[in-house]
């Protein structure tokens, strides 16, 4: 049993099918490479907005944490401590105030 296979003769294709061919090749690469760099644009854009809001968020808790031990701070100077564990308590108070960087230095 032998096989017949028919072979047909190749039609070359028409230069002009070949550049239609070729620009939606290229057309298909440009629309990919520039929704690709869309996408990293956005990125960027998105982690700049979160590292913005987070340097804002710290900002504001630490503006919180300056008032409470301002507010603190304050009621030792109305009326300073009479012993040596009230002072010491004052410079414990002082130096985390001075490691939140409050403003103004005491």
């Amino acid at each position: 049993m032998t096989t017949v296979e028919e072979s047909r003769p190749r039609v070359p294709l028409d230069p002009r099918v070949w550049a239609i061919l070729v620009s939606i090749w290229l057309g298909t690469i440009a629309c990919f490479g520039l929704f690709s760099f869309w996408i990293q644009h956005n990125q960027h854009v998105q982690a700049r907005k979160a590292a913005a809001a987070e340097a804002r968020s710290a900002e504001q808790a630490r503006a919180i944490v300056c008032r409470l031990f301002t507010t603190i701070l304050d009621t030792y100077q109305e009326s300073p401590p009479a012993t040596a564990a009230g002072r010491a308590q004052v410079g414990a108070w002082i130096q985390v105030y001075e490691l939140s960087r409050c403003q103004p230095p005491r």
